[in-house]
């Protein structure tokens, strides 16, 4: 990207839009859809669309919002050095997601479990919540 010139200047940012819109309109819909006409009823837990949309809205504040406010460049441009500054920000924070999901808060993201998985599992059922389709 950064050697392709002006024709590819707004190929990550672009890109990063469309996975943001895939993600929010295509998948997630799909799934609600799809989950409410097999089961009419879907449980989530406030937590883990919490943790999973700060994760979502930080790396499109790094990559969509931030770089209209850089001075170095004109336009909603990153040097070399902001873009890779941007790269290790949105990996960190990637990674701090997938250790929540996978590790410290996994019980946020486990929905149908018989057994609870620790201790905390009791407090987070309380706070789970239904979408419903008919």
């Amino acid at each position: 990207m950064t050697s392709g010139g002006a024709a590819y200047a707004s190929f990550a940012r672009d890109a990063v839009y469309a996975a943001v819109m895939l993600i929010l309109n295509g998948i997630v819909g799909l799934c609600l859809y799809i989950g409410g006409r097999k089961f009419h009823t879907q449980t989530f837990s406030p937590h883990s669309v919490k943790i999973a949309l700060v994760s979502l809205v930080s790396i499109v504040a790094f990559t969509m919002i931030l770089p209209t406010f850089t001075k170095d460049i004109s336009g909603p441009y990153y040097t070399e050095a902001q873009l890779m500054f941007e790269f290790f920000a949105c990996l960190v924070i990637y990674i701090a997601f997938i250790a929540a999901q996978t590790v410290r808060h996994r019980e946020y993201f486990i929905t149908n479990s018989n057994e609870p998985v620790n201790k905390s599992e009791n407090v987070s059922n309380q706070t789970k919540q239904s979408v419903s389709y008919k």
